[in-house]
């Protein structure tokens, strides 16, 4: 008998035993093998939902560390998707991690950018930033979350505001896919000073790119109070730089 066959049986012997089944999923996680897949298939064909419930962040986190060097299969991904919609922040931010890890697989999907978005919007700063490190591996991003990253931008929370400006430097770095940003669909009313403010950090020492957005601005149909609150926050910057400089 291999070990797997052994596991296996292990397994279907003591399937009411929940916290034995978390056990066994845990120490699969530590050395993942593609043979452990089979342990999976028989879990997520027999155990109905109310016991998976049971078993999903750890049933997670074994796809997870699986994924990083077996492609999941379709199923294993719609398994994913479907327990991210049905779970508590925890196993979502568990959801999450496994995506980063399996990205190239999840990426394609048509449930990814949808599944981004909620993270973003949550109230939960963990997935906020599980989110970003996610968008952080693209090679562009998506004009569709451009709304849900300034609505996270406005949070202005350190750890938040970190990875922030890492997806500014990364994806927005000039003045004229700042001003895209803010531009498209009217995001520039979405936008309050604090994460007006980061934008403008985030592209500091640059004044030349600053004045550069100002002019952009200024030459904007933009509705004129948000266009003056954002002309009065460069104009704080470009005078704290002259100040400094002088």
């Amino acid at each position: 008998m291999s070990e797997i066959e052994y596991l296996l049986e292990k397994v279907q012997k003591k399937k009411e035993n929940l916290n034995f089944i978390n056990d066994i999923l845990i120490e699969l996680s530590q050395n993942p093998k593609k043979s452990h897949l089979h342990i999976v298939d028989y879990l997520l064909e027999t155990f109905e939902k109310t016991k998976l419930r049971k078993i999903n962040i750890n049933l997670v986190y074994l796809l997870g560390e699986l994924g990083k060097d077996v492609n999941l299969e379709k199923k294993y991904i719609e398994y994913l998707f479907a327990t991210f919609y049905s779970s508590d922040r925890w196993i979502r931010a568990e959801v999450l991690k496994a995506f980063e890890k399996n990205i190239g697989a999840i990426e394609s999907n048509d449930m990814f950018f949808q599944a981004l978005s909620s993270a973003l919007k949550e109230e939960y700063e963990t997935n906020n930033i599980n989110a970003l490190i996610i968008l952080l591996q693209l090679d562009e991003f998506p004009k569709s979350l451009f709304e849900d990253l300034l609505m996270v931008l406005n949070v202005g929370k350190p750890n938040l505001k970190k990875h922030i400006n890492k997806m500014i430097k990364r994806f927005f770095f000039d003045e004229s896919s700042i001003f895209t940003l803010l531009n498209l669909n009217g995001n520039y009313r979405i936008v309050k000073p604090r994460g007006f403010r980061s934008i403008l950090q985030s592209i500091l020492p640059s004044v030349n790119k600053i004045q550069a957005l100002q002019r952009l601005i200024e030459d904007s149909n933009w509705e004129e109070t948000s266009k003056s609150l954002f002309l009065k926050e460069i104009a704080l910057v470009i005078n704290l730089i002259n100040k400094l400089n002088n």
